[in-house]
């Protein structure tokens, strides 16, 4: 490798003071931020990692907002982390997993003896790393194992969320996340992508109402523990009301990318989902006049996305590639359908019509109606005056999509084992004082929060 070392130094340096981060929010998620980055997975201008999200996001989680680090610390922290380690080691068997289940294929080239090299030499050579340093050898080290020519080099694409982890959503988020990536990069600019909130909103509560089993998230074993968090008023991505939360958590993150929208709306662009889709190649060409860059001749309307050199398959919740819960309460896409529609298409963004039902697209209306009105999305229902009429009360109390546990659920758990068939018998009995308390306990705390009040 001593051939590498030959002018790395006088690379990075350069490399760092040129780039600028694109910074991608999607602030309530599913508004396709893998896709998004493999549409840049070829741009000699911009390096993307379709196999690399959050990295802001671990950083903060595991280091708070310090803005530097022991080099030896944060080299043992990062080369270990679940996405930056798909590059760095040798994949074993789990990685391979994890890889084909986001759409990736775990024979792409990429030279990992080249990313430790010099990911090492960066790091290891000082005693301490700033975060905007760390961020820069990061990215210069996956482009040098692709192989790309990194003088080209001026945007790194950055995918994250709006919403921490150690964040309470009772409060509402406060997005400092973009204030850090900002105080690194003064020059970023944050491209918010949007999507029709009842889209994001299906496609989220299907998977977790499929991955906890149910839409309290209730087994056997945490039985006493769930009721006690519903009646505490204690929402999470765990239960106990999947649905509930879900709604909180739009209306939670909607608010705080818009607050970032106005502290930094000169560098802010707005990304919607549905014109990706259904107008690829004009969208491409307005933004990439608006970042400077190359307009590429696979940017075309039937424009198939690529990570690391090699198809992407596509991921998502209704995805059986993606969402392991195949038996769940809630039906995954058949594999003929998800093969279509990794590339730019009009189904996902119309799946959701089918995918709720009427009763949820009313709740959704009103509660999400702000959102839906700021980026032109059409209602299905006229504009509903607020929250508090006997419509929308009437309405939550009738069942979701796949809360009432059906004979078919329930004997669909015989094909995932015999335990799993008890636990959805166990559900039968619970359902009932679950159903009612959710409802309750929901309302008392909106009520407390004043999670839905008119801003």
């Amino acid at each position: 490798m001593n051939y590498l070392a030959d002018g790395i130094d006088d690379q990075f340096s350069d490399f760092v003071e040129r780039i600028t981060p694109l910074l991608v929010i999607d602030h309530a998620g599913r508004a396709g931020n893998g896709f998004f980055q493999t549409i840049f997975d070829q741009h000699p201008q911009v390096i993307a990692c379709p196999w690399m999200h959050y990295v802001y996001s671990y950083l903060i989680s595991e280091f708070d907002s310090v803005d530097a680090y022991g080099s030896r610390k944060i080299w043992e922290f990062w080369r270990n982390s679940r996405y930056f380690s798909l590059l760095y080691r040798e994949l074993d068997g789990d990685q391979t997993r994890l890889l084909r289940r986001f759409g990736g294929n775990p024979d792409a080239v990429i030279d990992r003896e080249v990313v430790r090299f010099v990911f090492d030499r960066l790091l290891l050579g000082r005693e301490v790393v700033s975060r905007k340093y760390l961020i820069a050898a990061i990215f210069f080290s996956y482009a040098k194992g692709l192989g790309r020519d990194v003088s080209k080099i001026r945007y790194i694409v950055c995918p994250d969320s709006i919403s921490l982890r150690a964040e309470n959503i009772d409060a509402g988020f406060t997005g400092r996340l973009v204030d850090l990536v900002m105080s690194d990069y003064p020059n970023t600019r944050l491209v918010h992508l949007e999507r029709d909130p009842r889209a994001g909103f299906a496609s989220t509560n299907h998977q977790f109402v499929n991955q906890s089993g149910n839409m309290y998230g209730i087994r056997p074993g945490n039985y006493i523990s769930s009721f006690s968090n519903l009646l505490r008023g204690r929402f999470d991505w765990e239960g106990p009301f999947i649905f509930g939360f879900l709604l909180v958590y739009f209306k939670r993150t909607f608010e705080t990318i818009n607050r970032k929208r106005d502290q930094y709306k000169d560098c802010l662009i707005t990304v919607r989902n549905e014109d990706l889709n259904l107008n690829f190649t004009r969208t491409m060409k307005i933004l990439s006049e608006l970042l400077k860059i190359d307009y590429l001749d696979t940017w075309t309307e039937d424009f198939s996305p690529t990570m690391l050199g090699l198809p992407w398959t596509g991921t998502g919740a209704y995805n059986s590639q993606y969402q392991t819960s195949i038996y769940g309460p809630l039906k995954n896409d058949p594999d003929k359908i998800a093969r279509t529609v990794s590339g730019p298409n009009a189904y996902v963004t119309q799946r959701w019509r089918s995918r709720l039902s009427l009763t949820e697209i009313f709740i959704l209306e009103c509660a999400l109606g702000a959102e839906l009105q700021q980026f032109g999305y059409d209602r299905v229902f006229p504009e509903n005056k607020g929250l508090n009429n006997l419509g929308l009360v009437l309405r939550f109390l009738l069942p979701f999509k796949g809360e009432l546990p059906s004979p078919r659920w329930v004997l669909l758990g015989l094909k995932v084992g015999f335990s799993e068939f008890i636990h959805r018998l166990f559900f039968v009995f619970c359902f009932p004082v679950f159903y009612l308390f959710s409802r309750v306990s929901f309302a008392l705390y909106c009520a407390r929060f004043g999670v839905f009040n008119s801003k």
